[in-house]
């Protein structure tokens, strides 16, 4: 508390500030007409800057543009916002200083929503603990000391936020760069000539032939079905188009149990353990099965799981390397590949947008939240040589690793950039930003 300026103070929050509590308001409408036409202003609208109800202001609180808002109820509570014209939503506080200018109290207040989160009033619904939040001790600069530091303060943001806007960018073009990679590996454009395409010999594309384009089979036969359309769908001679039921040993539903955290018996994968394409196997929760069914769903190596209802669907993972006894759960579908076809290779295929379109347009996922393991079954790949297989997975292996090392200084600029606001942010209120 003395690292400030002589010509500075420290006060309590609680003496110099006030709060005033938003109310829900009598009438509430998701339109904007004669009647309803002010905004009401929740957390979307103060985080997001974006308005989706409107009241007449019976029974409101109201807000301006430069006023410090503050999340006072809910899972959120502790986080800080400016207003926006309009009335206050009943989760929220409008915080005032009679001491601080609005713009110095919100850049003081955002140094603590970590805190404040983590100590929460209530056992239902959290909400700040008020001895914690206006016990806060506030640094007091003389008025034009605190306008010259919000000054200081919002031109160091934004240059850091537009630092940050650029790495971001920079990860959306890797996104696509992953995709136009597996877009060549599954039309047979990746690598060298010996996994390039024989041009005099492809399928006719849909602008060749003025129709529709199906899937190719072998023997230069056209499927009458599953009727699926794609931007580039021609593939090599010697590929085919083939169902994920020829060539699977076995898809099969996961068993129905609760998780535990008690070691009573093999690891049970569930959907929530697969975060970014890795499992954090030590931490996966246990499951009790018999032990004279459990062999039936014990994972394997090359097995993929698929995730087969709900808001994940479609998402799927590959079992690699040593892992522990493990069983999965019965919102997955473990496919076991059968050896005609390279593990990875079906995997890759699985994270490409050809997949994506048909479990999302139908063909697999008929526009419902669930797959069943008969709709899977006839999800269409491209098949192509084992050889071939394994060396266009190695050319997608060594384009993506390339690409991983950038994400990851990426990642790890981002985060530096949070340490690095928090850092302006320190100086400031310790007056030595300006």
């Amino acid at each position: 508390m003395n690292n400030i300026p002589p010509n500075w103070s420290w006060v309590r929050l609680g003496d110099v500030a006030q709060s005033e509590k938003g109310k829900k308001p009598k009438n509430l409408s998701k339109q904007k007409d004669g009647k309803n036409s002010i905004p009401y202003i929740n957390i979307k609208a103060f985080e997001k800057r974006g308005i989706d109800n409107f009241t007449d202001g019976e029974n409101c609180r109201f807000c301006e543009p430069d006023d410090v808002l503050v999340v006072w109820d809910g899972a959120r509570c502790g986080l800080v916002g400016r207003g926006i014209k309009g009335a206050i939503g009943s989760t929220l506080a409008k915080i005032k200083s009679t001491s601080h200018t609005d713009s110095f109290l919100f850049y003081f207040l955002q140094q603590f929503y970590k805190l404040i989160n983590s100590s929460p009033k209530g056992v239902g619904i959290p909400h700040i603990e008020p001895n914690l939040f206006w016990g806060l001790d506030i640094p007091l600069p003389p008025l034009p000391e605190q306008k010259k530091i919000v000054k200081k303060i919002e031109k160091l943001f934004t240059e850091l936020d537009s630092g940050v806007a650029s790495l971001k960018k920079t990860k959306e073009q890797i996104k696509l760069y992953r995709q136009s990679v597996l877009a060549a590996a599954f039309s047979g454009r990746l690598g060298t000539n010996s996994i390039g395409r024989d041009k005099s010999r492809l399928v006719p594309t849909d602008e060749q032939t003025g129709n529709e384009h199906l899937p190719y089979k072998q023997g230069a036969k056209i499927a009458a079905e599953p009727k699926i359309t794609y931007k580039d769908n021609g593939l090599p001679r010697s590929w085919k188009w083939v169902k994920l039921g020829e060539v699977s040993n076995k898809i099969q539903y996961g068993f129905t149990e609760s998780a535990t955290t008690e070691p009573i018996g093999p690891k049970f994968l569930r959907i929530t353990d697969i975060q970014n394409g890795n499992v954090l196997w030590n931490e996966v929760p246990f499951c009790k099965i018999p032990d004279d069914i459990k062999y039936k769903y014990l994972l394997n190596e090359g097995d993929i799981v698929f995730a087969r209802t709900g808001a994940t669907v479609g998402k799927s993972f590959l079992i690699t390397g040593q892992i522990p006894e493990s069983i999965y759960a019965s919102y997955l579908i473990r496919i076991q590949l059968s050896d005609e076809v390279n593990k990875k290779f079906v995997y890759f295929f699985f994270q490409s947008n050809k997949y994506w379109h048909q479990i999302s347009e139908g063909q697999v996922g008929i526009g419902q939240p669930n797959v069943n393991g008969t709709k899977l079954s006839k999800l269409i790949i491209p098949i192509c040589s084992l050889s071939q297989q394994t060396q266009i997975v190695e050319e997608i292996e060594k384009r993506f690793s390339e690409v991983d090392k950038i994400e990851k200084v990426i990642d790890e600029s981002l985060k530096k950039s949070e340490t690095l606001r928090q850092s302006i942010l320190k100086k400031a209120f310790e007056g030595r930003l300006v």
